[in-house]
C-alpha cells in the first residue's frame, strides 16, 4: 500500500511535466508487489493473482494506447519506476 501511495504522489509531481496515468502506475505497482512475494513463497498460491495483475496492467496500458492518451514511450515510463 505504501508503494502505491508513493507512486500516486510521484504521479502528481510528474503530471506537472509529463502526462502520467495513475491507473497504469497502480496496476504496475501491484505487479511490483506481487512478483517478489511470489518468489518468496514456496507454494504457487500467488501465481493466479500475479497473472491476473499482469493481464490487468496490459489491458490498462493497451487502453491508454488505443485511446491515443499516451505514446508507447510514455507507457513504458509508467511501468519503469515499479521495477
Amino acid at each position: 500500500m505504501l508503494i502505491i501511495a508513493l507512486l500516486v504522489v510521484a504521479a502528481v509531481v510528474l503530471n506537472f511535466f509529463v502526462k502520467v496515468s495513475v491507473h497504469a502506475l497502480a496496476a504496475w505497482g501491484s505487479i511490483g508487489i506481487l512478483l517478489p512475494l511470489n518468489k518468496a513463497v514456496e507454494q504457487p498460491d500467488l501465481l493466479w493473482p500475479t497473472a491476473a495483475a499482469i493481464l490487468v496492467a496490459g489491458v490498462v496500458m493497451a487502453a491508454r494506447l488505443y485511446l491515443n492518451a499516451h505514446t508507447p514511450a510514455k507507457s513504458w515510463w509508467e511501468a519503469y519506476p515499479v521495477f
